[in-house]
């Protein structure tokens, strides 16, 4: 009996079967993982919708009302919670003292780790345990960053009526700022300027906080404060900018403000490589001056709805209008970056940050004094601006 012979049809071969059929189950899997990554991405941003439904989120900010980080939370409050699933809403608590140390060790240590509450606080507090602060207990790496909200280029300012008009005169006579507290931007950076650059800063401690300073200075008590930008004043005394009532006397902060081309800039007074680390290193907060975070070890998917929520935030145009009309200028990081900002500050050599601290911490070079009827903090600091 004769055997049938096999035919193919044309163009085909076992082996190219056997590479279709091949392609065909990849391409079957990929459509599978494809659509189970979307089911489980869906089932996550579900959950985060079922959590936060019906829940207000406590936004905790280290300053109190009337100032530049009231301000920043009130904007952040008004537009956050459109964008996380279930749209919760956004309820600022203000958490005063120690210049925004209180309020971060309250998000580390206390807060629901759950997501429902976030923070907004002075981001020199947060550089605090690099140098040395011994009431800044914990770790920053850890927090749960979710992003940063702008930059700001710090001033030493003086009003128009004080003997000081110039940078040279911070050097040739005694220049008095008010301030709040040790461990705020106010008395760090005056104590800075005298300990790296020998200034001549005397300051005047106790305020409640920067509109207290602010109305020193209107009274003469205080010749100006240091710390502040051009952003906070637009904010907080725009009537002082349009009649030219700041002398602005040196920009201390590490990128030069562009609005300010004129003022000098506190690199250029720097006169070794170790007196710009240090300072590279105190100042660099003023690049994540809006921070905003949760407390460590919050869930996965949690974080992950707050960092696309403030994205999409700091993108909506209507919250860039509201920026526009508030005098609030939006230079927003993402919480990736700001995480990865802030390791790169934990990486800073030891020997810079003893350096740092010294220049921060060391007192005998600078005259405090306290005004009447405040008492001397031990070391922890009143809110800021």
């Amino acid at each position: 009996m004769t055997a049938k012979k096999k035919t193919w049809m044309a163009g085909s071969s076992p082996a190219m079967t056997t590479g279709r059929n091949e392609e065909m189950k990849v391409r079957l899997g990929l459509c599978v993982a494809l659509l189970g990554a979307a089911l489980i991405a869906s089932a996550a941003r579900a959950d985060v919708a079922s959590f936060y439904a019906g829940r207000s989120i406590t936004l905790v900010v280290g300053a109190g009302a009337g100032g530049g980080y009231d301000s920043w939370a009130r904007f952040l409050a008004r537009h956050l919670g459109r964008h996380i699933p279930g749209q919760p809403s956004v309820v600022v608590q203000s958490f005063t003292g120690a210049g925004g140390l209180r309020a971060a060790l309250h998000i580390y240590n206390l807060a629901p780790k759950d997501g429902s509450v976030i923070g907004l606080v002075q981001a020199t507090a947060l550089v605090a345990p690099l140098l040395g602060t011994k009431e800044a207990q914990f770790d920053s790496e850890r927090f749960s960053w979710i992003g940063n909200m702008s930059k700001e280029y710090s001033l030493c300012s003086s009003w128009y009526e004080s003997k000081i008009k110039t940078v040279q005169d911070l050097f040739d006579k005694e220049f008095i700022v008010g301030g709040t507290g040790a461990g705020t931007s106010m008395e760090t950076y005056p104590n800075v300027l005298n300990n790296v650059l020998g200034t001549r800063i005397k300051i005047v401690s106790g305020y409640n906080g920067g509109s207290d300073v602010y109305l020193a200075m209107e009274r003469g008590e205080v010749d100006g404060r240091c710390g502040a930008a051009l952003s906070t004043y637009k904010v907080v005394r725009p009537q002082w900018l349009a009649q030219h009532k700041l002398n602005f006397l040196l920009q201390t902060s590490l990128d030069r403000d562009p609005e300010l081309p004129g003022v000098p800039w506190i690199m250029d007074y720097a006169k070794s490589d170790e007196q710009r680390h240090i300072l590279q290193l105190i100042l660099a907060p003023r690049l994540i001056v809006r921070p905003v975070f949760a407390p460590p070890g919050i869930p996965e998917d949690r974080l992950a709805a707050l960092r696309a929520a403030f994205d999409a935030a700091m993108a909506d145009p209507e919250a860039r209008k509201d920026a526009e009309i508030t005098k609030l200028e939006l230079i927003p990081m993402s919480g990736a970056a700001t995480a990865a900002f802030v390791t790169r500050l934990y990486e800073t050599p030891e020997p810079v940050r003893a350096a740092a601290a010294e220049a921060m911490n060391r007192r005998d070079r600078t005259k405090v004094e306290f005004k009447a009827g405040a008492k001397p903090a031990k070391g922890k600091a009143k809110e800021e601006e």
